[in-house]
């Protein structure tokens, strides 16, 4: 009896013609269309199975073309959406934050940065940066445009307002040279963009977040955990000083901060690095001295600044404020904040999680040596006088040497 040769529909042309043709070529008695039967010939001859039956050999191709290009474009659609939503701004001069915005230049979860130029001279720097093709974009704001700069975006980084040089100045002195300034940018923040997280570089920065804090209490909308201080530089400088003593990668190494931000009050504890080390009473009092005498040496080169490694640092902190606000679980950084830790210390650095609204969680101060506890005591009982003395200066507008230098 006759048998028809076999539909088979479900197979792409080219499969279909060859199944076709070898059927024909047998005589029908032979026909077997038992689906196991036709899955060995297609292994044997190389014939792929296609559930949707296609006109020709250009219309296969060009559909495997458009699902290709349907997935990319998919994939690009939705990294796209997560990237470029956080808008940050920059307020600053020198050329701190010109290198600190071609670093964040480079980071896909940025759309936008605000370069509000304190003092006037970066319109170049950042139209030439607008020529490297990364996706984030970056706009100059001159300082009288300021409230435009700052208006609806995520980060504010309050950078000096010229690049930070030690000079003979302290704490104190660094402090009521800088003080208009941060708190009219302060104003401007509390003005256009109360919501935003504000990461403090302004030295000192034991003196500046309370400063920044203490205008924001007064317009009521004061939420501590929004306003943190950056201890990333001096993070980097204790790390790489460990990492080199060691002779180990810096990526391995890791040593927590306490106390302040400046080279008086920050206290790095030696006895929590990681991996464990157990260093001389000699060598820590070493190292410490070392560590708060980097300032000075470099002032006594011919730049003057740490322009480079502060870049480095913001840099940091700032994508690590980014992966927060993502929602990342790499989002850690030692910032100084508004701490319970000691009772007479209202502030405090410490290691800190990042999240959607600033300070996620604040590990506080882990179980230290003697020594350390003996260090963070005496910074802690410096940065309580540094905070009354800015409470005073903010109610009264006089400031008294109460805070040592």
């Amino acid at each position: 009896m006759f048998r028809a040769i076999p539909d088979f529909g479900h197979i792409n042309l080219i499969s279909r013609n060859i199944l076709t043709k070898y059927f024909s070529s047998i005589p029908p008695s032979q026909h077997n269309c038992d689906p196991n039967y036709v899955k060995k010939i297609i292994s044997r001859r190389g014939v792929h199975l296609d559930r949707t039956p296609l006109k020709n050999a250009d219309d296969e191709s060009s559909a495997r073309r458009k699902s290709n290009s349907s997935d990319e474009s998919r994939c690009k659609k939705i990294i796209c959406r997560k990237a470029r939503t956080i808008l940050v701004a920059i307020v600053g001069g020198g050329y701190t934050p010109m290198y600190t915005t071609l670093l964040l230049k480079q980071n896909p979860a940025i759309r936008e940065i605000h370069v509000i130029d304190t003092n006037d001279s970066l319109a170049s720097p950042v139209c030439d940066m607008r020529q490297i093709d990364t996706s984030a974009t970056v706009k100059h704001y001159k300082m009288k445009h300021i409230i435009d700069g700052l208006r609806n975006v995520d980060i504010v980084a309050l950078m000096d307002e010229s690049d930070f040089s030690l000079g003979n100045k302290g704490p104190y002195n660094q402090f009521t040279s800088c003080f208009d300034y941060v708190k009219k940018n302060t104003e401007c923040m509390v003005k256009a963009c109360p919501d935003a997280i504000v990461a403090v570089f302004t030295r000192p920065v034991t003196a500046t977040v309370p400063l920044i804090s203490e205008v924001f209490k007064k317009s009521g909308i004061w939420d501590p955990n929004k306003i943190i201080g950056s201890a990333a530089l001096e993070s980097i400088r204790i790390t790489s000083m460990m990492a080199n003593h060691l002779n180990l990668s810096p990526s391995s190494v890791k040593v927590p901060i306490a106390g302040g931000v400046d080279s008086s009050t920050t206290v790095p504890l030696l006895s929590r690095i990681q991996p464990s080390y157990d260093f001389s009473i000699e060598d820590q009092c070493s190292f410490i001295h070392q560590f708060k005498a980097i300032d000075e040496k470099i002032h006594e080169t011919e730049q003057k600044s740490p322009i480079l490694s502060s870049s480095v640092a913001a840099a940091k902190f700032l994508s690590s404020l980014v992966n927060g606000l993502d929602g990342h679980a790499v989002a850690m950084e030692n910032a100084y904040v508004r701490s319970d830790v000691l009772p007479f210390c209202p502030y405090m650095t410490s290691e800190v999680l990042f999240g959607p609204n600033g300070v996620k969680k604040n590990f506080g101060l882990p179980k230290i040596s003697a020594r350390d506890v003996a260090l963070v005591e005496q910074a802690a009982s410096m940065i309580g006088k540094i905070t009354d003395t800015v409470g005073r200066f903010v109610s009264t507008g006089r400031v008294e040497n109460k805070a040592n230098e």
